[in-house]
C-alpha cells in the first residue's frame, strides 16, 4: 500500500483488513495530521468491506495484530462504528508489549449484518519513526459457528521531524531543538542535522539512534570510544563555499544502514591537491561525466614530474595526493563509501628529491603537530599545500603563504623524506578545525618577507631560535616549494639548496636571499612580521642599495639572469662592514660574476654537480668573470689560502 512520508506532520497510512474473498474491493483510507507532534495521540482506523456479503450474519471476531514499541505505545480504542449492536469488546494481551488482539463480540449472540467500513480507530502515543502495524490471523465466527478467514492487508505508521543541535552531549535534551512538544534526544523518528555552532561540537557520549544524520558546513560531530551511533538511513557529512562539516570518530561504532557519504567543495579553474575521505573511490568519482572537463595528475617522486589520469578505474588508494583541475563552474562532489577510522598509512620514497604526494584520509581535519597517532619513519617535519599559486609550507609552529598544522579534510599534501620509509596516523590526529589558513607564530623570534608582483604575493619566512644550525634541519628547516607558474614571484631563502623557512641560531651577520618570477616586472619586498627587531636592513647586491625594512618597503626591476641577489642584515655595521666571507657570486648571461672585497690573490674553481672540474681561474682583480655555455648548476669555489667558500648558482 502507498506511505506517505511527510517532514513537517506525521502520516498515518491507514490499517486496512481485507475482508474478502473472490477479488472483492480493498480501498484504503491515508490519514493525515496536520499538527502533532512526537508525543501526542494519533488514532489508527481499521477497516473492513463486504464481510456479510460473504460470510452471512458474525457473532464474534477476533482481531490481532503487532507494532514497535519504539514507535507507537498504545493507549486504547475509540470512534466504534456506530451500525454496530450492541457489542462485548476486550482487548488482549497488553499492548504494552507491542502485541494485542481485539476480541469482538455480538452481546445478543444471534449474529447481525457486519457494516462496511471504519471498524474503530486504534488510539496510540506516536514516538515518532517507522513500524509495520501486522496483521495476524484474522477470524471471523458466523451466525452457524462457521470460522472465515479474510486476507489481510498490513499499515504503517511513519513520520519523522528535525532535531537541531550544534553543541552539547548527544544524550543531553537540551542539546536539540526543533520538537514541538519540548526538548528530546534524538531517537528513530528524528533526522537529525548538525548545524555550524561556532567552533563547537555535539559529542555522542552515550549510545544513540536516529533516522538520518547530517552534518552542516561547519558543524562538528565527534563519536566517542566505546560508543555505538545506529543511523536507520543515510549519513552525510556537507561541504561549501564558506568550509566543510566535521565528523570524528575516536574509536566508537558506526552502524549506518543506507550510506555514508561526504562532500567536498572544489573551485574552478585552479590546481587542488586532493585525497579521497572514504575508501574505495576512483578517478570516476572526479569525473563529473566529462561536463565539464576535469583533469586529474598523480606526483612522480622519482623526477618530479606528474602524470595525467587516463583510466576512470585508477583507484585513489588511502592517503594518496592527488592534483585535480575542474574547467568551470564550482562543484560540490559527494563521495560515498566507509568512513576510515585508521590506522591508515603508506610508504615514503627517495628515489629522487624525496618529496612525497600524501592525503588526509578523515573526514575531518587532522592536526601534524598532534601530540599523539603520527609515526614518521624518514619523514622530515615540514607540509606543503597549494594554495591558489603558490605553495602553503608549515613547520615546527611556523608556516608561510598561510601553512598550518592543521590540514584539511580531502587534502593532499606534500611531506619530503630523508630516506626510503613510511607515514601512518590514527584517529587521534583528528581535530575539528576550520583550517581558515590564519597562523599564530609563537616559536622563535620571527620575520616574515613578503614578495608582491602586482596582486600576486608569496612569503619566506626567517626564525630565529635556540637549537637551531646554518645546515638544513628536517625538524626546523622547510625547502622552497616552488610553483607551477615559472612567473608567478617567489621568494626564499638561499640556503640549503633554497628554503621558505629557514631556522637559524642567533649569531648570523648575512641571510642569503634571493627572488624568482616574471622578467623585467617590478617587485616589492617587504616586512610584514618581525616585532623583535629593530632594524632590517636588505642589500641589493646588483645595485649596491640598502633599505632598512622595518621602515619602508624595497622596489625593484627583476632581471632573470641574476641570482643570489639579496642578503638581509640586522645591523647596519654587518652591512658596511666587510665580512670575512663577503663574496658575491652571480649567474648572469651565460656567466658565472664574482665580485670580491678584501682577498688578494685567489684561486677561483668551476664544478659541475658530477663534482668535475670545469674552470679554474686565478684572480686578483676586485670582479671576475667566467663564461659558461650549458645551462644547469654549478659550485664556484673561491680560495685565497687562508679563507674559502662556495656557493651553488643557475646558468640558464
Amino acid at each position: 500500500m502507498k506511505k506517505i512520508i511527510f517532514k513537517t506532520q506525521f502520516v498515518i497510512a491507514s490499517l486496512l483488513l481485507v475482508m474478502i474473498v473472490n477479488a472483492q474491493t480493498v480501498t484504503t483510507t491515508d490519514q493525515v495530521f496536520s499538527g502533532p507532534d512526537f508525543g501526542t495521540t494519533v488514532l489508527v482506523p481499521i477497516n473492513s468491506s463486504d464481510i456479510s456479503s460473504n460470510y452471512g450474519n458474525i457473532i464474534i471476531a477476533t482481531i490481532p495484530l503487532d507494532f514497535d514499541i519504539n514507535v507507537l505505545t498504545y493507549v486504547g480504542y475509540t470512534n466504534l462504528n456506530a451500525s454496530f449492536p450492541p457489542l462485548n469488546i476486550s482487548v488482549t494481551p497488553n499492548g504494552s508489549a507491542g502485541e494485542l488482539q481485539f476480541n469482538i463480540e455480538d452481546q445478543a449472540f444471534v449474529g447481525f449484518a457486519w457494516p462496511d467500513g471504519k471498524i474503530l480507530d486504534i488510539q496510540f502515543t506516536f514516538l515518532g519513526g517507522q513500524t509495520t502495524i501486522n496483521l495476524k490471523d484474522v477470524e471471523f465466527l458466523d451466525e452457524f459457528f462457521t470460522s472465515y478467514y479474510p486476507p489481510m492487508v498490513d499499515g504503517s505508521v511513519e513520520g519523522y521531524t528535525t532535531l537541531t543541535g550544534s553543541n552539547g552531549d548527544w544524550d543531553a535534551a537540551s542539546t536539540w531543538t526543533g520538537y514541538l512538544g519540548g526538548a528530546t534526544q534524538p531517537g528513530l523518528g528524528h533526522d537529525v542535522t548538525i548545524s555550524d555552532g561556532t567552533s563547537t561540537t555535539v559529542t555522542v557520549d552515550a549510545n544513540g539512534t536516529c533516522n538520518s544524520l547530517t552534518v552542516n558546513a561547519g558543524g562538528q560531530l565527534t563519536l566517542n570510544s566505546g560508543i555505538s551511533l545506529s543511523v536507520a538511513t543515510d549519513l552525510l557529512v556537507k561541504s561549501g563555499s564558506g568550509g566543510n562539516g566535521s565528523f570524528i570518530n575516536s574509536g566508537g561504532t558506526l552502524n549506518v544502514t543506507g550510506t555514508t557519504s561526504v562532500q567536498s567543495y572544489v573551485t574552478a579553474g585552479q590546481w587542488h591537491g586532493i585525497s579521497s575521505p572514504v575508501t574505495g573511490l576512483t578517478a570516476n568519482d572526479l569525473y563529473l561525466g566529462g561536463s565539464p572537463n576535469v583533469w586529474l595528475k598523480s606526483y612522480n617522486e622519482s623526477d618530479d614530474t606528474y602524470t595525467s589520469i587516463t583510466e576512470l578505474s585508477q583507484s585513489l588508494g588511502n592517503m594518496e595526493g592527488w592534483m585535480t583541475w575542474i574547467a568551470s563552474g564550482n562543484q560540490t562532489y559527494t563521495f560515498t563509501g566507509d568512513f576510515r577510522t585508521g590506522p591508515v598509512s603508506r610508504s615514503v620514497t627517495h628515489s629522487g628529491n624525496g618529496f612525497n604526494f600524501v592525503g588526509n584520509p578523515f573526514t575531518s581535519a587532522i592536526d601534524w603537530d598532534a601530540a599523539s597517532g603520527w609515526t614518521r619513519t624518514n619523514v622530515n617535519n615540514a607540509t606543503y599545500v597549494y594554495n591558489n599559486g603558490t605553495w602553503a609550507s608549515y613547520i615546527s609552529s611556523v608556516g608561510s603563504n598561510g601553512g598550518s598544522q592543521y590540514i584539511a579534510m580531502n587534502q593532499g599534501f606534500f611531506v619530503q623524506a630523508s630516506a626510503a620509509g613510511s607515514l601512518a596516523m590514527t584517529s587521534s590526529v583528528c581535530v575539528h578545525n576550520a583550517v581558515t589558513f590564519k597562523n599564530q607564530m609563537d616559536a622563535g623570534q620571527i620575520i616574515r618577507l613578503e614578495l608582491t608582483d602586482a596582486d600576486l604575493t608569496d612569503e619566506t619566512v626567517i626564525r630565529i631560535i635556540d637549537g637551531a644550525t646554518t645546515i638544513f634541519d628536517g625538524n626546523l628547516d622547510a625547502h622552497k616549494f616552488f610553483s607551477f607558474n615559472t612567473e608567478y614571484p617567489q621568494i626564499f631563502s638561499t640556503a640549503n639548496d633554497f628554503m621558505s623557512i629557514n631556522s637559524l641560531p642567533e649569531a648570523n651577520e648575512a641571510i642569503g636571499l634571493d627572488v624568482s618570477g616574471a622578467d623585467g616586472n617590478s617587485m616589492t619586498i617587504s616586512v610584514t612580521e618581525a616585532l623583535d627587531f629593530d632594524n632590517l636592513y636588505l642589500k641589493d647586491e646588483l645595485t649596491g642599495q640598502v633599505t632598512n625594512l622595518k621602515v619602508e618597503d624595497y622596489t625593484f626591476t627583476y632581471n632573470a639572469d641574476i641570482s643570489n641577489r639579496f642578503n638581509l642584515f640586522f645591523s647596519i655595521t654587518d652591512v658596511t662592514e666587510t665580512p670575512e666571507n663577503d663574496i658575491m657570486i652571480f649567474a648572469y648571461d651565460q656567466t658565472i660574476q664574482v665580485n670580491l672585497e678584501g682577498f688578494n690573490q685567489t684561486n677561483i674553481s668551476v664544478y659541475n654537480l658530477l663534482g668535475q672540474e670545469i674552470a679554474t681561474v686565478n684572480a686578483n682583480a676586485n670582479q671576475v668573470l667566467i663564461p659558461i655555455f650549458n645551462s644547469g648548476y654549478y659550485v664556484v669555489k673561491v680560495a685565497d689560502g687562508n679563507r674559502v667558500s662556495t656557493q651553488k648558482v643557475f646558468i640558464k
